[in-house]
């Protein structure tokens, strides 16, 4: 649970990749890289991660894309 992004620092082990995820009403700490454009999202796998936390342990295909007003990477369902 976090409030902010500064609360999931530590569970990013101390990176700027912390990023506090609203989701169903919940905020949890999501480790995301930055970016710029979607390109700079294709190169890791951590959609597989977020799938885990968003979906309470179902691992379920999520596409990755750069959230360019947090500057951060995300990830949606490709098929919604």
């Amino acid at each position: 649970m976090c409030e902010d992004a500064s609360d999931c620092e530590g569970f990013c082990g101390g990176s700027t990749n912390a990023a506090c995820q609203v989701d169903q009403g919940r905020k949890l700490c999501e480790c995301r890289p930055p970016c710029k454009r979607d390109q700079d999202c294709m190169k890791g796998d951590f959609c597989n991660a977020l799938s885990l936390n968003r979906n309470g342990g179902a691992m379920l295909p999520l596409q990755p894309y750069c959230d360019a007003a947090q500057q951060r990477c995300n990830c949606r369902d490709p098929n919604p």
